[in-house]
């Protein structure tokens, strides 16, 4: 009865240890905008708990001007689109000090598409973290963007 009991205790363990976690929206990459600037970016989890890092350097003919960091504190997936959204670390380097960063996987190679975005204000953070505005600012016209971008 023991050693029943201890197997049984065991394969309850291993099914409860072995169980994976649900997976989780997530988009990464980099990019070169044709405006001048380039970025990089990784984030995970969803609206309301989302985290990652997005790098966004500005160049100023040619040359860098200012680089900022960013916290991803919303992404929103919905199928080869991604929209992450929340503060620059430091808004100092930028003018304003939120960004919205909106990507479109469209498979491999540098034929993705993006749209970085810097605001003064939170509007940018609401429940789909900007997607509702992509149509307000198309994605630009001869960027050259790897993104991937996981709908889980």
């Amino acid at each position: 009865m023991g050693i029943a009991l201890a197997v049984g205790l065991a394969a309850l363990a291993l099914g409860v240890s072995a169980a994976a976690a649900p997976p989780v929206d997530s988009a990464s990459g980099a990019g070169r905008l044709a405006t001048g600037g380039h970025f990089t970016f990784e984030a995970k989890g969803s609206p309301t708990n989302a985290r990652g890092h997005v790098r966004y350097d500005i160049l100023f003919d040619g040359a860098p001007w200012a680089e900022s960091n960013g916290s991803v504190e919303c992404l929103y997936v919905s199928g080869n689109v991604a929209a992450m959204s929340g503060p620059f670390d430091d808004p100092g380097s930028t003018v304003l000090p939120y960004f919205l960063l909106v990507v479109i996987d469209n498979g491999n190679g540098p034929v993705d598409q993006a749209k970085v975005i810097v605001s003064p204000d939170k509007v940018f953070l609401d429940a789909d973290c900007g997607l509702a505005r992509v149509a307000d600012f198309p994605p630009e016209i001869g960027a050259r963007v790897n993104a991937v971008v996981n709908d889980a």
